[in-house]
Protein backbone atom coordinates (compact mmCIF):
# COMPACT_ATOMS: atom_id res chain seq x y z
CA UNK A 1 0.00 0.00 0.00
CA UNK A 2 2.86 2.50 1.01
CA UNK A 3 4.16 1.63 -2.39
CA UNK A 4 1.42 2.43 -4.19
CA UNK A 5 0.77 5.73 -2.43
CA UNK A 6 4.42 6.62 -3.01
CA UNK A 7 3.92 5.77 -7.03
CA UNK A 8 1.39 8.15 -7.14
CA UNK A 9 2.95 11.14 -5.00
CA UNK A 10 4.63 12.69 -8.64
CA UNK A 11 1.16 12.42 -10.43
CA UNK A 12 -0.86 13.91 -7.88
CA UNK A 13 2.27 16.86 -7.59
CA UNK A 14 2.24 17.19 -11.69
CA UNK A 15 -1.56 17.94 -11.39
CA UNK A 16 -0.90 20.30 -8.67
CA UNK A 17 1.89 21.77 -10.95
CA UNK A 18 0.42 22.27 -13.60
CA UNK A 19 -3.11 24.26 -12.09
CA UNK A 20 -0.50 25.94 -10.02
CA UNK A 21 1.33 26.90 -13.22
CA UNK A 22 -1.72 27.64 -15.08
CA UNK A 23 -3.06 30.03 -12.60
CA UNK A 24 -0.02 31.87 -13.50
CA UNK A 25 -1.16 31.67 -17.41
CA UNK A 26 -4.95 32.89 -16.67
CA UNK A 27 -3.83 36.13 -14.60
CA UNK A 28 -1.15 36.63 -17.09
CA UNK A 29 -4.12 37.57 -19.15
CA UNK A 30 -6.41 39.05 -17.36
CA UNK A 31 -8.43 36.15 -15.55
CA UNK A 32 -9.07 35.46 -12.52
CA UNK A 33 -7.89 32.05 -12.24
CA UNK A 34 -10.32 31.00 -8.59
CA UNK A 35 -12.81 32.14 -10.53
CA UNK A 36 -11.95 30.19 -13.69
CA UNK A 37 -11.72 26.97 -12.06
CA UNK A 38 -14.97 27.15 -10.42
CA UNK A 39 -16.42 27.70 -13.78
CA UNK A 40 -14.86 25.20 -14.80
CA UNK A 41 -15.76 22.60 -11.94
CA UNK A 42 -19.24 23.65 -12.27
CA UNK A 43 -18.93 23.33 -16.21
CA UNK A 44 -17.62 19.76 -15.77
CA UNK A 45 -19.59 18.26 -12.75
CA UNK A 46 -21.99 21.38 -11.41
CA UNK A 47 -25.48 19.64 -12.39
CA UNK A 48 -26.48 16.40 -13.78
CA UNK A 49 -26.12 17.66 -17.41
CA UNK A 50 -22.76 18.14 -16.46
CA UNK A 51 -21.49 14.93 -15.46
CA UNK A 52 -23.51 13.64 -18.37
CA UNK A 53 -20.95 15.62 -20.59
CA UNK A 54 -17.79 15.24 -19.12
CA UNK A 55 -18.52 11.17 -19.47
CA UNK A 56 -19.28 12.20 -23.37
CA UNK A 57 -15.80 13.49 -23.70
CA UNK A 58 -13.94 11.34 -21.55
CA UNK A 59 -15.56 8.29 -23.62
CA UNK A 60 -12.96 8.16 -26.22
CA UNK A 61 -10.06 9.26 -23.92
CA UNK A 62 -10.40 6.05 -22.23
CA UNK A 63 -10.09 3.83 -25.13
CA UNK A 64 -7.35 5.33 -26.76
CA UNK A 65 -5.92 5.95 -22.93
CA UNK A 66 -6.43 1.84 -22.73
CA UNK A 67 -5.05 1.21 -25.91
CA UNK A 68 -1.47 3.30 -24.86
CA UNK A 69 -1.19 1.46 -21.53
CA UNK A 70 -1.71 -2.23 -23.40
CA UNK A 71 1.21 -1.51 -25.75
CA UNK A 72 3.56 0.49 -23.21
CA UNK A 73 3.37 -2.70 -20.58
CA UNK A 74 3.95 -4.88 -23.32
CA UNK A 75 7.54 -3.23 -24.32
CA UNK A 76 5.81 -1.07 -27.62
CA UNK A 77 5.05 2.91 -27.45
CA UNK A 78 2.11 2.96 -29.12
CA UNK A 79 1.93 6.73 -31.19
CA UNK A 80 -0.24 5.54 -33.72
CA UNK A 81 -3.78 5.15 -31.92
CA UNK A 82 -5.08 7.88 -34.41
CA UNK A 83 -4.84 5.57 -37.26
CA UNK A 84 -6.41 2.95 -35.17
CA UNK A 85 -9.18 4.82 -34.43
CA UNK A 86 -9.69 5.82 -37.94
CA UNK A 87 -9.53 1.78 -39.22
CA UNK A 88 -11.64 0.99 -36.67
CA UNK A 89 -15.22 3.99 -37.61
CA UNK A 90 -14.14 2.39 -40.70
CA UNK A 91 -14.13 -1.38 -40.18
CA UNK A 92 -17.57 -0.45 -38.18
CA UNK A 93 -19.00 2.14 -40.47
CA UNK A 94 -18.60 -0.47 -43.42
CA UNK A 95 -20.87 -3.66 -41.67
CA UNK A 96 -23.02 -0.81 -40.06
CA UNK A 97 -23.86 0.16 -43.55
CA UNK A 98 -23.79 -2.52 -46.15
CA UNK A 99 -24.78 -5.57 -43.55
CA UNK A 100 -28.80 -5.22 -44.01
CA UNK A 101 -31.66 -7.20 -42.50
CA UNK A 102 -30.34 -8.53 -39.63
CA UNK A 103 -31.19 -7.60 -36.01
CA UNK A 104 -29.69 -5.57 -33.78
CA UNK A 105 -28.26 -7.94 -31.54
CA UNK A 106 -26.62 -9.21 -34.45
CA UNK A 107 -25.67 -6.25 -36.30
CA UNK A 108 -23.83 -3.99 -33.42
CA UNK A 109 -21.96 -7.11 -32.20
CA UNK A 110 -20.57 -7.30 -35.47
CA UNK A 111 -19.94 -3.60 -36.43
CA UNK A 112 -17.78 -3.56 -33.44
CA UNK A 113 -15.92 -6.85 -34.35
CA UNK A 114 -15.44 -5.43 -37.87
CA UNK A 115 -13.97 -2.68 -36.21
CA UNK A 116 -11.82 -4.60 -34.26
CA UNK A 117 -10.21 -6.33 -36.69
CA UNK A 118 -9.74 -3.72 -39.33
CA UNK A 119 -7.80 -1.39 -35.94
CA UNK A 120 -5.84 -4.78 -34.47
CA UNK A 121 -4.67 -5.77 -37.73
CA UNK A 122 -3.64 -2.29 -38.82
CA UNK A 123 -2.22 -1.92 -35.18
CA UNK A 124 -0.23 -4.99 -35.58
CA UNK A 125 1.37 -3.78 -38.46
CA UNK A 126 3.74 -1.93 -36.68
CA UNK A 127 4.60 -4.91 -34.49
CA UNK A 128 5.48 -6.91 -37.74
CA UNK A 129 7.77 -4.26 -39.01
CA UNK A 130 9.31 -3.56 -36.20
CA UNK A 131 10.10 -7.68 -35.52
CA UNK A 132 10.57 -9.04 -39.31
CA UNK A 133 12.27 -5.42 -40.89
CA UNK A 134 13.78 -3.63 -37.82
CA UNK A 135 11.58 -0.41 -38.32
CA UNK A 136 11.36 1.53 -35.34
CA UNK A 137 7.73 1.72 -34.39
CA UNK A 138 7.55 5.16 -33.62
CA UNK A 139 8.40 6.35 -37.61
CA UNK A 140 6.47 3.34 -38.37
CA UNK A 141 2.68 4.47 -36.58
CA UNK A 142 3.32 7.99 -37.53
CA UNK A 143 3.16 7.43 -41.26
CA UNK A 144 0.61 4.97 -40.28
CA UNK A 145 -1.06 7.25 -39.00
CA UNK A 146 -1.23 9.44 -42.15
CA UNK A 147 -1.84 6.61 -44.30
CA UNK A 148 -4.56 5.86 -42.70
CA UNK A 149 -6.50 9.04 -42.17
CA UNK A 150 -5.81 10.10 -46.18
CA UNK A 151 -7.60 6.53 -46.91
CA UNK A 152 -10.25 7.31 -44.99
CA UNK A 153 -10.51 10.94 -46.52
CA UNK A 154 -10.48 9.40 -50.17
CA UNK A 155 -13.14 7.11 -49.27
CA UNK A 156 -15.89 9.62 -47.39
CA UNK A 157 -14.99 11.96 -50.27
CA UNK A 158 -15.38 9.75 -53.40
CA UNK A 159 -16.37 5.93 -53.05
CA UNK A 160 -18.03 6.31 -50.20
CA UNK A 161 -19.71 9.54 -50.22
CA UNK A 162 -23.23 10.37 -49.52
CA UNK A 163 -24.64 12.06 -52.73
CA UNK A 164 -25.64 15.63 -52.36
CA UNK A 165 -23.65 16.17 -49.12
CA UNK A 166 -19.75 17.07 -48.29
CA UNK A 167 -17.34 14.39 -46.81
CA UNK A 168 -19.23 11.67 -45.38
CA UNK A 169 -20.66 8.37 -45.76
CA UNK A 170 -24.43 7.59 -45.63
CA UNK A 171 -25.91 6.93 -42.10
CA UNK A 172 -25.46 3.59 -41.28
CA UNK A 173 -28.55 1.38 -39.87
CA UNK A 174 -30.54 1.47 -37.09
CA UNK A 175 -29.61 -1.65 -36.32
CA UNK A 176 -26.10 -0.63 -35.72
CA UNK A 177 -26.61 1.81 -33.86
CA UNK A 178 -25.36 1.53 -30.22
CA UNK A 179 -27.78 1.88 -27.16
CA UNK A 180 -28.11 5.38 -25.58
CA UNK A 181 -27.75 5.91 -21.70
CA UNK A 182 -28.82 9.74 -22.40
CA UNK A 183 -30.42 10.28 -25.49
CA UNK A 184 -29.83 14.15 -25.03
CA UNK A 185 -26.61 14.34 -24.70
CA UNK A 186 -25.74 11.53 -26.80
CA UNK A 187 -23.92 9.24 -23.73
CA UNK A 188 -23.62 6.02 -25.48
CA UNK A 189 -23.27 2.86 -23.76
CA UNK A 190 -20.33 2.67 -25.40
CA UNK A 191 -18.56 3.69 -22.09
CA UNK A 192 -19.48 0.51 -20.68
CA UNK A 193 -17.19 -1.15 -22.94
CA UNK A 194 -13.93 0.89 -21.88
CA UNK A 195 -14.86 0.30 -18.02
CA UNK A 196 -14.88 -3.48 -19.26
CA UNK A 197 -11.53 -3.63 -20.97
CA UNK A 198 -10.16 -1.98 -17.58
CA UNK A 199 -11.08 -4.82 -15.90
CA UNK A 200 -10.34 -7.53 -18.14
CA UNK A 201 -6.98 -5.82 -19.13
CA UNK A 202 -6.60 -5.82 -15.09
CA UNK A 203 -7.39 -9.60 -15.28
CA UNK A 204 -5.52 -10.51 -18.06
CA UNK A 205 -2.10 -9.00 -16.50
CA UNK A 206 -2.29 -10.55 -13.35
CA UNK A 207 -4.12 -13.52 -13.36
CA UNK A 208 -3.38 -15.24 -16.71
CA UNK A 209 -0.33 -16.71 -19.03
CA UNK A 210 -0.67 -14.36 -21.90
CA UNK A 211 -0.48 -11.63 -19.94
CA UNK A 212 2.34 -12.55 -17.99
CA UNK A 213 4.45 -13.04 -21.00
CA UNK A 214 3.15 -9.74 -22.49
CA UNK A 215 4.39 -8.12 -19.24
CA UNK A 216 7.73 -10.11 -18.90
CA UNK A 217 8.44 -8.73 -23.11
CA UNK A 218 7.43 -5.96 -21.90
CA UNK A 219 10.34 -5.29 -19.28
CA UNK A 220 13.15 -7.52 -20.24
CA UNK A 221 12.62 -9.24 -24.27
CA UNK A 222 15.98 -11.33 -22.92
CA UNK A 223 14.55 -12.71 -19.71
CA UNK A 224 11.31 -13.08 -21.64
CA UNK A 225 13.43 -15.73 -24.20
CA UNK A 226 15.46 -17.29 -21.41
CA UNK A 227 12.04 -18.31 -19.84
CA UNK A 228 10.95 -19.61 -23.33
CA UNK A 229 8.61 -17.07 -24.55
CA UNK A 230 8.21 -16.14 -28.33
CA UNK A 231 8.92 -12.81 -28.08
CA UNK A 232 8.54 -11.53 -31.67
CA UNK A 233 4.72 -13.32 -31.43
CA UNK A 234 4.17 -11.31 -28.04
CA UNK A 235 4.62 -7.98 -29.49
CA UNK A 236 2.49 -8.45 -32.32
CA UNK A 237 -0.28 -9.86 -30.52
CA UNK A 238 0.29 -7.08 -27.50
CA UNK A 239 -0.06 -4.46 -30.54
CA UNK A 240 -3.02 -6.34 -32.39
CA UNK A 241 -4.99 -6.17 -28.89
CA UNK A 242 -3.77 -2.52 -28.21
CA UNK A 243 -4.91 -0.98 -32.07
CA UNK A 244 -8.24 -3.00 -31.35
CA UNK A 245 -9.06 -0.97 -28.17
CA UNK A 246 -7.78 2.36 -29.86
CA UNK A 247 -9.83 1.18 -32.36
CA UNK A 248 -13.26 0.53 -30.66
CA UNK A 249 -12.42 4.58 -30.04
CA UNK A 250 -13.51 4.83 -33.11
CA UNK A 251 -16.01 2.25 -33.37
CA UNK A 252 -18.02 3.41 -30.41
CA UNK A 253 -18.05 7.22 -31.81
CA UNK A 254 -19.21 6.08 -35.23
CA UNK A 255 -22.02 3.54 -33.76
CA UNK A 256 -22.62 5.42 -30.72
CA UNK A 257 -23.22 9.42 -31.53
CA UNK A 258 -22.02 10.12 -35.60
CA UNK A 259 -23.77 7.22 -37.31
CA UNK A 260 -22.09 7.98 -39.95
CA UNK A 261 -18.08 8.21 -41.28
CA UNK A 262 -16.68 12.00 -41.61
CA UNK A 263 -14.03 13.12 -42.92
CA UNK A 264 -11.24 14.08 -39.76
CA UNK A 265 -14.14 12.90 -37.19
CA UNK A 266 -11.06 12.46 -34.50
CA UNK A 267 -9.69 16.09 -32.99
CA UNK A 268 -6.51 14.00 -32.23
CA UNK A 269 -8.01 11.51 -29.26
CA UNK A 270 -5.18 9.04 -30.52
CA UNK A 271 -2.67 11.57 -29.55
CA UNK A 272 -4.80 12.70 -26.37
CA UNK A 273 -4.65 8.92 -25.21
CA UNK A 274 -1.12 9.43 -24.17
CA UNK A 275 -1.51 11.97 -21.75
CA UNK A 276 -4.54 9.94 -20.24
CA UNK A 277 -2.37 6.76 -19.96
CA UNK A 278 1.09 9.06 -18.16
CA UNK A 279 -1.32 10.42 -15.83
CA UNK A 280 -2.67 7.43 -15.14
CA UNK A 281 0.76 5.87 -14.19
CA UNK A 282 0.20 2.91 -16.84
CA UNK A 283 -2.57 1.35 -14.58
CA UNK A 284 -5.39 0.18 -16.73
CA UNK A 285 -7.81 1.04 -13.60
CA UNK A 286 -5.92 4.95 -13.31
CA UNK A 287 -7.06 5.10 -16.92
CA UNK A 288 -10.60 4.97 -15.83
CA UNK A 289 -9.88 8.57 -13.47
CA UNK A 290 -7.30 10.58 -15.65
CA UNK A 291 -9.94 9.71 -18.70
CA UNK A 292 -12.49 10.75 -16.34
CA UNK A 293 -10.75 13.74 -15.43
CA UNK A 294 -9.67 15.08 -18.38
CA UNK A 295 -12.94 14.34 -19.95
CA UNK A 296 -14.31 16.62 -17.22
CA UNK A 297 -11.52 19.42 -18.13
CA UNK A 298 -12.67 19.13 -21.33
CA UNK A 299 -16.38 19.99 -20.62
CA UNK A 300 -16.10 22.22 -18.07
CA UNK A 301 -13.39 24.46 -20.25
CA UNK A 302 -16.46 24.24 -23.21
CA UNK A 303 -18.46 25.70 -20.36
CA UNK A 304 -16.34 28.33 -19.73
CA UNK A 305 -15.86 29.17 -23.51
CA UNK A 306 -19.47 29.48 -23.92
CA UNK A 307 -20.76 31.37 -20.92
CA UNK A 308 -17.62 33.62 -20.05
CA UNK A 309 -15.62 33.64 -23.76
CA UNK A 310 -12.23 32.08 -22.40
CA UNK A 311 -10.90 30.06 -24.87
CA UNK A 312 -10.80 26.64 -24.82
CA UNK A 313 -7.52 26.17 -25.63
CA UNK A 314 -6.45 27.02 -22.18
CA UNK A 315 -7.42 23.17 -21.02
CA UNK A 316 -5.45 21.83 -23.48
CA UNK A 317 -2.31 24.04 -22.15
CA UNK A 318 -2.93 22.72 -18.72
CA UNK A 319 -2.68 19.22 -20.42
CA UNK A 320 -0.04 19.80 -22.22
CA UNK A 321 1.98 21.07 -18.67
CA UNK A 322 0.89 17.62 -16.99
CA UNK A 323 2.27 15.74 -19.64
CA UNK A 324 5.20 17.65 -19.69
CA UNK A 325 5.78 17.37 -15.37
CA UNK A 326 5.06 13.78 -15.72
CA UNK A 327 7.35 13.00 -18.63
CA UNK A 328 10.39 14.71 -16.40
CA UNK A 329 10.88 11.28 -14.04
CA UNK A 330 14.74 13.00 -13.29
CA UNK A 331 13.16 16.16 -12.09
CA UNK A 332 10.91 13.89 -9.64
CA UNK A 333 14.22 11.27 -9.04
CA UNK A 334 16.05 14.35 -7.46
CA UNK A 335 13.65 15.58 -5.36
CA UNK A 336 12.49 11.75 -3.89
CA UNK A 337 16.74 11.90 -3.34
CA UNK A 338 16.08 14.99 -0.98
CA UNK A 339 12.76 13.64 0.33
CA UNK A 340 13.85 10.19 2.61
CA UNK A 341 9.84 8.50 3.61
CA UNK A 342 10.14 7.02 6.81
CA UNK A 343 10.32 3.77 7.60
CA UNK A 344 9.94 1.05 10.24
CA UNK A 345 12.34 1.93 13.04
CA UNK A 346 13.94 5.37 11.41
CA UNK A 347 13.38 8.55 12.21
CA UNK A 348 12.35 10.99 9.30
CA UNK A 349 14.11 13.43 8.13
CA UNK A 350 15.33 15.93 5.03
CA UNK A 351 18.81 15.44 3.53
Amino acid sequence: MKKRIEKMIPTVLSLAIALFFGSFLFMAVGYNPVSVYSEIIYGAVGTHGAVLNSLVQATPLLFTGLAFVIAIRGGIANIGGEGQLYAGALGSVLAGIFLKDIPAYIHIPLSLLSGIVFAGCWGSLIAVLKVYFGAQEIITAIMLNYIMQYFVSFLVNYPLKEEGAISQTVEIADTAKLPLLSAQYQLSSGILLAVFIAVAMTFIYKKTLMGYEMSITGKCKAAARTAGINVDKTMIRTMFISGATAGLCGSVMILGSAYRLIDSFSSGYGFDGIAVASLANGSFMGVLLSGTFFGALRAGAMYVNRVAKIPYDFAIVIQALIIVLIATPYMWHVLGSKLKWKKKGEANYVR
